[in-house]
């Protein structure tokens, strides 16, 4: 627990005690799996939508027959898994069962029973203990259905477990193996354990069986494979999902919890050590595999995995043949040199290795490496190209400067794994001098903006969850700190994007290209490279791209592998009725991108909303003009009396029900009352914080007894999305429920297009009264003391006398912040004449392109930010970026590319930042230029609008009662 976490429990702590009875459960941390069981039950909305979708698929639902051995069953729990497949939402099913010999006279009879009683049943009975997978393939002979579902005696099904598998595989044709996410359930009945599984993942597999239950099957590769082999029985489940997964055509993955693992003592759901012999029988399933896949390695189980009693595998690779190694990064410093000597010392004599980069003055040349000197590479950008060029070996090795491989087969496993079938790119894990993660490769969960590194801070010995922090497996990405390519893959890449040449964003770009080229991404997680310092954070790839390695059901940062709350989406969705509520109408950019958001959500057809504000104000107007129906309800003060603030929310509550709200949206923090009404009200609600700074911050100001209705709302809100990953982290600390999610501001295409088109730049300049030679800077958003716009007028003051004659500054901005005006306005009278002359203000304007399209540079001196939409306006008209790096600002803005920073209230430097960009419009054009580069990334409005609605959607459905099924 760190200081920041420390401070919200007590925080927590003592708002409990101004909260009523009801309440006081929410400034508790619920466990995450327990919360998203609330979330998920199969409601009466779901349930229609799930048989509207069974009811369209009427005539190419394949028929599932479950298959069941059976041996001498816990009478309680095997009446439980028959009444699970019995309450199905699909009644079109077949259970086939097949005693294992049990010699159990009134079990025969039972089950005798079972068919008699329903003629979806048979059964069938071995005259001896033959094994499960003579057992199973027994019952599976007994099927007629096209797909075989496999089921153990004292497990259950989710109600919905079949449906959803005919229903994947009605809609492709071309799946011959589909896998669910699954749970365990003790002898009480209580659901612990999620396994929310990875995308098929072929390399994972080679290390455990990973798809655990539910598994299904086509019957016409189940007949091709021979079903199961009793050679292997104790890990028969695992050696038939990899002969499977070499035969089919297509391998799915529902990330449904549709399997209940029964954890009973003795069972491998308990742990494999329970069946000893199961471990060897998976280790010769996997030396099997190999062989038939034309692969060279022996099969080892981990000293760590054997320690923990885990059945997990990992190939040794025999030595690397012909490899070729891209040294880069290096900055021909005698640091440098002594490392790259080092590292040789791990490489074979018989690789090829290139250094990036000319050989320093005096350096005698070597018969290991070759340098390629910058006169023949050119820019950064076109350095791996160049090495790739010359490489001549079968497997390419990426290591940046600073990278120390650890261990002596870091090579032949690096290399062996990036020359498994469909493999693209290998990379390693990147551990730090303190023992723990840098990353087990990059992932990208759906409620994150930008890719993010798995595992990082966990200490190295750790596994990780499902072992996939010391697990070679599938991932979105990897560092090219240190990884390996195929020679053949190489050869396909063409141009790659451009970029700063480190391992992180050379590794976004290696592996964009390698899933483009059909190829797959892994972290070889057994493999470590120790880094000097932490990675930057990765470049984000060049579009939106799902993650179906990261289980959508998982969260992100500190929540990473966590059950995220969620609710399932329809298949069928219709537009949702929402009440936005937001504290005012006045044109700032919380208020506006609210504007933007329901406008969109209105076109796409995925809400109706109408709007509750606390106050008057000019964007009524433009509300309206959408179609959007505006009311006004006073919002009392923050100092009123409690009564007058439960009467605000008893008033918003009415005016969700006068409008048939199904949801609502409450927009920025200062609407919690409107979270607290919805759930008063029975609605759920998004709640959406445009805010900076960190949580001790912000509510500070607030009464006790108000303060802590607002800690509640965190846990009231179905999701509170913030603007900026930054934001997220700083809230973190005071969630009770694992509901956070990042969702970045983004402009209609149609009205920045129209922004963009309205002013020539002369026209504009000639209309701000700006002449030729003038260096027009901006600064645009509210007059606040968190904005700090009298840094600007500082840093002027203290420029040398004469210098930054063409600077002229304008700030433009409503004032929200009567206490600052006095501030900013005391600064402009301390300039002299000719100074005062250079700054204008000119206070709120409705057409921002204007000033946007006349300036010559953008600044932002705020102490506190999110993500300003502002920053993103100013890239597009191709402006630099000076800017305090607070906040969300660095996620927008790449320092040193796009824009260059400087500290908070250090008016100086902000001063010879203006100085030296106005004596030089070449560095102002290329800042420029990257930054206009970098809008698409940043600025995605279809899928912002997307997410709202999708989230908006599952709000709806938080309150409804579980649907009764059977």
């Amino acid at each position: 627990m760190n200081l920041e976490q420390w401070y919200a429990r007590v925080e927590r702590a003592r708002a409990r005690a101004w909260l009523p009875l009801r309440l006081k459960p929410l400034l508790r941390p619920l466990d995450p799996y327990l919360d998203w069981q609330v979330h998920n039950r199969l409601t009466a909305t779901a349930l229609a939508d799930l048989r509207k979708a069974l009811a369209r698929h009427r005539g190419s639902l394949p028929k599932l027959s479950v298959i069941m051995p059976v041996y001498r069953p816990g009478r309680r729990h095997f009446d439980s898994a028959i009444a699970s497949l019995k309450a199905q939402v699909l009644t079109e099913w077949e259970l086939c069962l097949c005693d294992d010999g049990s010699a159990d006279a009134g079990l025969s009879g039972d089950l005798r029973s079972l068919a008699e009683g329903d003629d979806r049943i048979k059964v069938t009975a071995l005259a001896a203990n033959g094994g499960i997978s003579a057992a199973t393939n027994a019952a599976a002979a007994l099927a007629s259905g096209e797909v075989l579902l496999f089921m153990d005696q004292d497990d259950c099904l989710a109600p919905d477990c079949l449906a959803e598998f005919a229903l994947a595989f009605a809609a492709d044709p071309q799946l011959d193996m589909v896998y669910s996410d699954s749970d365990k359930i003790d002898e009480q009945g209580r659901h612990f354990a999620p396994w929310f599984k990875p995308g098929w993942s072929p390399v994972l597999l080679l290390s455990h069986m990973y798809l655990g239950h539910a598994v299904a099957l086509r019957r016409s590769l189940f007949d091709r494979l021979g079903g199961f082999r009793s050679a292997f029985d104790g890990s028969q489940d695992f050696d038939l999902a990899l002969r499977a997964g070499e035969l089919a055509e297509r391998v799915g993955h529902i990330p449904r919890v549709l399997y209940h693992w029964r954890a009973l003592p003795g069972s491998t759901a308990v742990s494999a050590a329970q069946k000893p012999g199961s471990i060897e029988a998976g280790r010769n399933a996997v030396r099997e595999a190999l062989e038939r896949r034309g692969v060279a390695a022996a099969v080892v189980r981990p000293a760590w995995a054997e320690k923990a009693g885990i059945g997990l595998f990992e190939p040794r690779f025999n030595a690397p043949g012909k490899v070729s190694v891209i040294v880069y990064g290096l900055e021909n410093g005698s640091t440098d040199l002594a490392w790259l000597e080092g590292v040789l010392g791990k490489v074979p004599e018989s690789a090829e290795v290139l250094v990036a980069g000319g050989a320093p003055a005096g350096t005698v040349a070597s018969v290991r490496w070759e340098w390629i000197a910058d006169a023949d590479v050119g820019t950064a950008d076109d350095v791996i190209a160049a090495c790739l060029a010359r490489a001549r070996g079968d497997v390419v090795v990426f290591l940046e400067a600073g990278a120390e491989p650890q261990g002596e087969e870091w090579l032949a496993q690096l290399c062996g794994h990036a020359a498994l079938p469909g493999v693209g790119l290998a990379g390693a894990r990147l551990v730090d001098g303190r023992g723990r993660v840098l990353n087990a490769g990059h992932v990208f969960p759906a409620s994150a903006s930008r890719p993010e590194p798995a595992f990082a801070g966990l200490p190295a010995h750790r596994s990780g969850a499902q072992y996939l922090a010391r697990t070679p497996h599938e991932c979105f990405a990897v560092s090219a700190s240190c990884a390996a390519m195929p020679r053949a893959l190489a050869d396909r890449l063409g141009p790659l994007v451009g970029g700063a040449l480190d391992g992180e964003t050379l590794g976004m770009r290696l592996s964009e290209r390698a899933r483009a080229l059909g190829s797959s991404v892994i972290c070889c997680a057994s493999v470590d490279a120790r880094m000097a310092a932490g990675d930057p954070v990765p470049q984000a790839p060049t579009r939106r791209m799902g993650d179906p390695w990261y289980n959508g059901n998982l969260g992100q940062g500190a929540a990473q592998y966590a059950p995220m709350r969620r609710v399932p989406a329809l298949r069928q969705e219709a537009p949702v009725r929402v009440c936005a509520v937001t504290h005012n109408l006045d044109r700032e950019g919380a208020q506006t991108a609210l504007l933007d958001l329901l406008a969109g959500l209105r076109r796409q057809g995925r809400a109706d909303a109408f709007l509750v504000s606390g106050r008057e104000g000019p964007l009524r107007a433009a509300f309206e003009a959408e179609g959007i129906a505006v009311s006004v309800i006073p919002s009392p003060r923050r100092g009123a009396p409690r009564a007058q603030h439960a009467r605000y929310r008893a008033d918003l509550a009415r005016s969700f029900a006068a409008g048939c709200a199904q949801a609502v949206l409450a927009n920025t923090l200062e609407c919690h009352a409107a979270v607290a009404a919805a759930a008063d009200a029975g609605l759920g609600s998004v709640w959406w914080q445009h805010e900076g700074g960190t949580w001790r911050e912000h509510f500070q100001r607030f009464p006790r007894h108000l303060r802590a209705r607002a800690y509640a709302a965190f846990a009231q809100c179905y999701r509170l999305v913030q603007v900026a990953e930054a934001t997220r982290a700083g809230w973190l600390p005071i969630a009770t429920r694992n509901n956070f999610e990042v969702i970045r501001h983004a402009i209609p295409p149609e009205r920045h297009a129209a922004d963009l088109a309205r002013w020539e730049r002369p026209q504009a300049r000639r209309q701000l009264g700006l002449e030729p030679e003038d260096c027009c800077v901006l600064l645009l958003g509210s007059i606040s003391a968190r904005k700090r716009q009298a840094d600007v007028v500082r840093a002027l003051e203290a420029l040398p006398s004469g210098a930054g004659a063409s600077l002229r500054i304008i700030i433009a901005g409503g004032l929200v912040d009567p206490g600052y005006e006095r501030v900013l306005t005391a600064a402009l009278q301390r300039l002299d004449a000719v100074r005062r002359a250079q700054v204008r203000m000119v206070g709120a304007v409705s057409d921002v392109a204007l000033y946007l399209a006349a300036a010559d540079v953008f600044v932002c001196c705020s102490r506190q930010e999110s993500a300003p939409r502002a920053i993103v306006e100013a890239m597009s008209f191709g402006l630099p970026v000076v800017s305090t790096p607070v906040d969300g600002i660095p996620e927008l803005v790449r320092f040193g590319s796009s824009g260059v920073s400087f500290p908070v209230g250090d008016f100086r430097k902000l001063g010879e930042l203006l100085l030296r960009l106005a004596a030089s419009p070449g560095d102002r054009q290329r800042l420029g230029r990257a930054g206009r580069e970098l809008v698409p990334l940043l600025s995605d409005y279809k899928n912002m609008v997307k997410r709202f609605g999708g989230l908006l959607g599952e709000a709806a459905r938080t309150s409804e009662k579980p649907a009764e099924v059977g």
